[in-house]
């Protein structure tokens, strides 16, 4: 067996799906059309290390949004749940294992930060009365705990999408 697929077999194989989110505020119309990335995963081949997820950036974005004047968006991401799904039982990995950086924000700021399932953590601020914008994300996976068995180990994070005045 060669070193490559044993490491494949070896590693456990982590899914993040994501699932997004318009808010506005109640009484005011406010849209967009946004992009979210469907999965991002890690393949694990040393528990030692931080590992950083494939695709290694994602880009989220907007565009056609209508928001109240002066408003802008924020876009910010939660975990459905505070571990991973795990294959079999066994010690799950947190959620808050998870971190991101930002890059290449167009129309906004971006925001590094840790992955949250008891509230939802800012990732881009538009600048007020954007119609369009986007972030890249680089998702790192920090080294798994002890007694993590290898196999799929999965994660729903939704991101939120509100206009703010």
């Amino acid at each position: 067996m060669s070193p490559g697929r044993w490491r494949a077999r070896r590693g456990a194989t982590l899914a993040v799906a994501f699932a997004a989110l318009l808010v506005s505020r109640p009484g005011f119309g406010a849209s967009a059309t946004v992009t979210v990335p469907a999965l991002v995963s890690f393949q694990i081949y040393d528990v030692n290390v931080s590992t950083t997820a494939s695709p290694s950036s994602v880009r989220i974005s907007f565009r056609d949004a209508t928001m109240g004047l002066g408003e802008s968006l924020r876009i910010s991401v939660s975990a459905d749940a505070s571990t991973f799904a795990t294959p079999g039982g066994g010690t799950a990995i947190p959620a808050s294992a998870l971190s991101w950086t930002t890059s290449s924000a167009v129309n906004g700021t971006g925001s590094p930060g840790t992955l949250d399932s008891g509230s939802f953590q800012a990732v881009y601020d538009s600048v007020a009365n954007a119609t369009s914008g986007s972030v890249d994300m680089t998702w790192t996976l920090a080294p798994p705990p002890a007694g993590v068995a290898a196999g799929d180990h999965e994660l729903t994070v939704h991101y939120r999408f509100e206009a703010l005045f």
